[in-house]
């Protein structure tokens, strides 16, 4: 749906946000709420009719029990359905009220909870029709469609509830949680050169896979795979890694020394700086962490520009 301030391109310059506000799990909420009024999750967690003569709708307390299971830190899902909706309890102001640190976590952790919510939503999603009517208990027997409709309308409204408070996240087709990523960083890995060396390939390719998840800490996984895939590189031509880089060095540069400088300085005076001096590769206690998203995608995407270079001559 298109809403008049998109067509004025009110909000164009808001930053994208990490952070998931209340109101966003309000609406999650209220579209799990109307796939279970649907019987949308009746296949995974069926409901049988009281005659005993097939299914006829969802055990809501069997749907929640399960997505605390795999969800262990989520604390706002009912404990019995058919007792609370979904979000009977969060129709209210944003519940963080403390600041700092101890904010930040939780709402980041309330952020990962919802993103998991919304996977294991998708994957319990299925088509469903009314079928034999029960005469004694007033109820339809259930059949299960092959059709995909419902799975796909719950991605598209997602995506809306998304794009509506700009955060940085999208549903993918696949049910997988993604984090938006900038346009151009995006173009870049789109177009990447793919190295002929199994390890190399296999770093850069987890590497480029994690950068655009959700969650923190797999981002930071990002890094170190891309710090290794650095150092691979530099002995793909050569297994001494001086000699190697030296000879990547001259075929890039090619026959300009000011530029061969400029690559010398950036890869070991910065960027094996950067790599020794910050938690990347190395957790000693001396080294100091990365804990800003907007951090950590800039190493990123320095090393990762560095390292599609290199690869136009390898």
């Amino acid at each position: 749906m298109t809403f008049f301030s998109d067509k004025e391109h009110y909000h164009s310059s808001e930053r994208l946000s990490l952070q998931m506000p209340i109101n966003v799990w309000n609406g999650i909420a209220m579209l799990a709420n109307g796939l279970i009024g649907n019987n949308n999750f009746a296949k995974d967690f069926p409901r049988q009719c009281p005659d005993g003569n097939g299914i006829c709708g969802v055990d809501e307390h069997s749907f929640y029990t399960t997505a605390k299971a795999v969800i262990p830190t989520i604390n706002f899902l009912p404990e019995y359905g058919n007792i609370e909706t979904l979000s009977s309890s969060f129709f209210e102001p944003n519940p963080f009220e403390s600041d700092g640190v101890e904010q930040y976590e939780k709402i980041m952790q309330f952020t990962y909870n919802t993103l998991d919510f919304i996977e294991f939503a998708y994957k319990h999603i299925s088509d469903v029709e009314n079928g034999q009517y029960h005469d004694y208990y007033r109820l339809y027997e259930l059949n299960f469609l092959q059709t995909t409709i419902a799975q796909e309308q719950f991605v598209s409204n997602v995506n809306e509830i998304f794009e509506r408070n700009h955060l940085a996240f999208k549903l993918c087709s696949n049910g997988e949680i993604q984090r938006i990523i900038d346009t151009e960083f995006e173009r870049l890995i789109a177009e990447q050169i793919e190295p002929k060396e199994r390890i190399l390939q296999n770093l850069l390719q987890e590497a480029t896979s994690k950068i655009k998840n959700p969650k923190f800490e797999e981002r930071k996984i990002a890094l170190e795979r891309l710090w290794d895939a650095f150092e691979r590189l530099k002995t793909i031509i050569n297994p001494n890694k001086n000699d190697s880089a030296n000879q990547l060095l001259e075929r890039v540069s090619v026959g300009n020394q000011k530029f061969k400088d400029i690559l010398e300085k950036e890869c070991i005076t910065s960027l094996t700086k950067i790599g020794n001096e910050f938690q990347i590769r190395h957790f000693e206690t001396d080294k100091v962490a990365i804990e800003d998203s907007r951090h950590l995608d800039y190493l990123f995407f320095r090393m990762y520009s560095l390292i599609q270079l290199f690869l136009t001559e390898i």
